[in-house]
């Protein structure tokens, strides 16, 4: 993981971010075993060179997603593994683990667009188009928005009328969020460029899904968690 840039103090949300992001990734890979005491709030301060508020919040954070636990007079401790057991796909256990899960989203929410654009009611189609129009307002306003990119993605599973779809995006959502969150990480140099190229991905699938074209909105889908991913693993744009 790279030691996260500099950024200016009105976006100290993104800054907590990255921290959340840098501890679960090492507990994901290792580096902070199950059962082990993480870096002191000044330590990681120092790491990062962030101030100690923002260490509490992400540290807050990883503590109400059961993920650490503090002992008083101790300090912090990861109590669990991301993703825990009543993941019904088991375990992640490293980085690996979530491009193996992003491995096998590319492929099933591929079918999910081309099944929405054949099968997408009018009703379907206005909820695809307020979720654009919420994920868009979300990023330009400089928000990380992951909650708002997972539902949009929901909506095109929802759009499918077929559940399964819409019970595996759900099964996947912790590993999803994670992986927006890793990709946000790699976008801070350059976040107008990005949000740019992510708002116009996420456009031409709703393009195709409103021309009822089945096969423009599988590659539209592809293409964007491709370059998703070539985002999240490998600091692309």
């Amino acid at each position: 993981m790279p030691k996260p840039t500099d950024a200016s103090p009105k976006k100290s949300e993104k800054l907590s971010d990255q921290v959340y992001a840098f501890v679960f990734a090492n507990i994901m890979d290792g580096a902070y075993p199950e059962g082990s005491r993480l870096p002191t709030e000044g330590q990681l301060a120092e790491q990062f060179g962030f101030s100690r508020p923002i260490i509490r919040e992400a540290l807050a954070r990883l503590r109400d997603d059961g993920v650490i636990v503090s002992r008083q007079g101790s300090g912090s401790y990861v109590q669990a593994m991301p993703g825990g057991s009543s993941s019904r796909f088991g375990h992640l256990q490293s980085i690996a683990d979530l491009e193996r899960c992003n491995e096998f989203r590319v492929e099933v929410e591929s079918a999910a667009a081309a099944l929405a654009a054949v099968n997408a009611t009018p009703g379907d189609l206005t909820a695809i188009r307020a979720a654009m129009a919420a994920l868009e307002e979300i990023a330009l306003s400089d928000d990380v928005g992951m909650e708002a990119d997972f539902e949009f993605h929901k909506a095109i599973a929802e759009a499918t009328g077929n559940r399964f779809f819409l019970g595996t995006l759900n099964s996947l959502k912790k590993p999803i969020l994670f992986g927006m969150l890793l990709g946000r990480q790699f976008a801070l140099k350059q976040p107008d460029e990005r949000v740019a190229v992510v708002i116009a991905e996420h456009a031409r699938i709703v393009d195709a899904i409103e021309r009822k074209d089945g096969e423009a909105a599988r590659d539209a889908m592809r293409r964007h968690l491709l370059a998703s991913a070539r985002r999240t693993f490998h600091g692309d744009r």
